[in-house]
């Protein structure tokens, strides 16, 4: 699984929303793209990767993103309500 393919995965649970269309189709909105582009940007320029692997990509952060990244992630969080 590519970083790309990561993030996406990351940022569905950091939101709590899946971002699919009717269709069942990948639906994010242009700030969410926005953030896994300077996101991939980021790491790639980093020190903070713990460990990867090759078959199927993996990779492992050793902290939590930076607040400027996540705080672009703001306006698209949804509420998760615990019974």
């Amino acid at each position: 699984m590519e970083l790309k393919d990561q993030l996406k995965l990351w940022v569905r649970e950091y939101c709590n929303d899946d971002f699919k269309d009717d269709n069942g189709e990948d639906d994010f909105p242009a700030g969410v793209e926005l953030f896994i582009a300077q996101t991939e940007k980021y790491l790639a320029n980093q020190k903070g990767i713990k460990s990867e692997m090759l078959g199927d990509y993996q990779v492992t952060f050793e902290k939590e993103l930076p607040v400027f990244l996540t705080n672009m992630l703001n306006d698209y969080r949804k509420l998760r309500w615990r019974k």
